[in-house]
């Protein structure tokens, strides 16, 4: 008897495994769409196609194997229109190459030229790594600055409409020839604000309570980002009177440096002006243009502001020691212990031309965070 139950329960245990292998095969048959029959679903990335026009047939999507290149499809038709190209934005003035690897899901644009309508090439020279891009306007559009993404190390200048750089695009101006603009590119200091040594010596007000030293530095989350330079940013400068120096040297005199501060803001809506919110220069003031924080969520709130490069303004440069303050000046109240209006600090940038280096010492102790 004691054979029979165990021969009774060794059958049960394989026709069990038999099925947890049948059910195990099943499932990885239906994760299996690469074209070797190897990669899963978590290997692949989406292109979805978008015509990008009113009553278009609904969108295509392609599987692309992560790292590998989208292949082209055939060309739309439309009665009455052209087909030109396919660009990563429904403006369609960012061209997309079919050369570059896919690297997360992503959505292209069709551009069409209306058969009826003069059109007009505008060519981006970005002046760095052979990079060149086109797209096309109507006859009598008006030109505006295209959104181009960051440079590291460099700010753009502007953007010219000669090859050395001397005459400014005329922005607003009516199109109608084809256009090439040249970019201008500064090269630029970041100076990181959870790197100051400076640091040492504050401590401020916050929501609840107060902080000093590296208690003032706060880590990016993680899960909703704010795009943090370096993943940290300081906080806690909410009173009147807190003075947030940094300071610096340069190897020339400079007249013509451009001063960039990377700002957010946290608790409340609120406008900083160059009086509730002074930024000084070697003492000398810098007189900036408002700049409002709206739709700030509130304490608490998941999502965040996101961080944004303000050009404050030209500003001159002593040759050997500088100093930057940046001084809250109001009393405004935020909240609780909050009693002043002030930026979430992420960095500063100064531009310059490449004959100008400015030397920043930074303190990496400080870069605890919360």
């Amino acid at each position: 008897m004691k054979n029979l139950k165990r021969l009774l329960s060794l059958s049960i245990l394989c026709a069990t495994a038999l099925s947890m292998q049948s059910c195990n095969n099943q499932t990885g048959s239906s994760n299996t769409i690469s074209e070797s029959g190897t990669s899963s679903v978590a290997d692949i990335w989406k292109v979805t196609f978008n015509l990008n026009y009113s009553g278009a047939p609904a969108s295509t999507v392609s599987d692309v194997a992560k790292g590998s290149k989208a292949v082209k499809p055939t060309d739309p038709t439309r009665t009455g229109y052209t087909f030109d190209g396919w660009f990563t934005n429904a403006e369609t003035t960012d061209s997309f190459d079919f050369e570059t690897a896919i690297t997360s899901d992503i959505t292209l644009y069709a551009a069409w030229l209306d058969d009826s309508v003069t059109y007009y090439t505008i060519t981006l020279n970005f002046n760095y790594d052979n990079l060149v891009k086109t797209y096309k306007v109507e006859e009598n559009t008006k030109l505006v600055s295209p959104t181009i993404d960051d440079r590291t190390g460099y700010v753009l200048d502007d953007w010219y409409s000669d090859s050395a750089c001397t005459t400014r695009a005329v922005w607003g101006m009516k199109v109608k020839a084809n256009l090439s603009l040249y970019a201008k590119w500064l090269k630029a200091t970041v100076m990181e604000a959870e790197y100051n040594p400076n640091l040492w010596n504050m401590q401020g007000p916050g929501f609840s309570g107060a902080a000093s030293d590296k208690s003032m530095v706060v880590s990016d989350d993680k899960d909703y980002p704010m795009g943090a330079s370096n993943g940290y940013y300081v906080s806690y400068l909410y009173s009147k009177g807190i003075t947030f120096e940094f300071d610096f040297t340069s190897n020339i005199a400079v007249s013509d440096a451009v001063l960039i501060a990377r700002w957010s803001a946290e608790m409340k809506d609120f406008t900083l002006t160059s009086d509730n919110y002074q930024v000084l220069v070697n003492d000398v003031a810098v007189q900036y243009s408002d700049i409002a924080f709206t739709d700030i969520p509130g304490m608490g709130a998941q999502q965040k502001h996101k961080f944004q490069d303000f050009s404050l303004s030209k500003i001159s440069l002593l040759k050997g020691n500088n100093v930057i303050k940046l001084v809250t000046n109001n009393e405004i109240p935020m909240g609780a212990t909050a009693t002043g209006a002030a930026p979430l600090v992420d960095c500063l940038k100064i531009s310059a031309d490449d004959s100008v280096t400015i030397t920043y010492e930074e303190d990496h102790e400080l870069t605890v965070g919360r």
